[in-house]
């Protein structure tokens, strides 16, 4: 499963010198919101293993400085963030 966020992907494929055209109607048909929950999902519950003994808040901040790393928006992550964390 991709565990990348968009603005990740359309990062490395400039990189390569790929039309941004191209690489927006990729990403485009690509993400749709529901895909992008899902990888955020995936992630979180990968990170909460990772992250397990830490405290709450702790593993909030890591998992959500993680994501934003990886380039997702707090906005994409927030509430599921919140729902599994706290």
């Amino acid at each position: 499963m991709m565990e990348r966020s968009p603005l990740d992907i359309k990062h490395k494929l400039l990189q390569k010198k790929i039309d941004i055209e191209i690489i927006n109607n990729i990403i485009q048909e690509t993400f749709c919101i529901d895909k992008k929950k899902e990888i955020i999902e995936t992630l979180i519950d990968k990170l909460l293993v990772k992250y397990t003994d830490l405290k709450p808040t702790q593993r909030f901040e890591k998992i959500a400085t993680a994501l934003y790393r990886k380039g997702f928006e707090y906005g994409d992550y927030e509430e599921i963030l919140n729902r599994k964390v706290r």
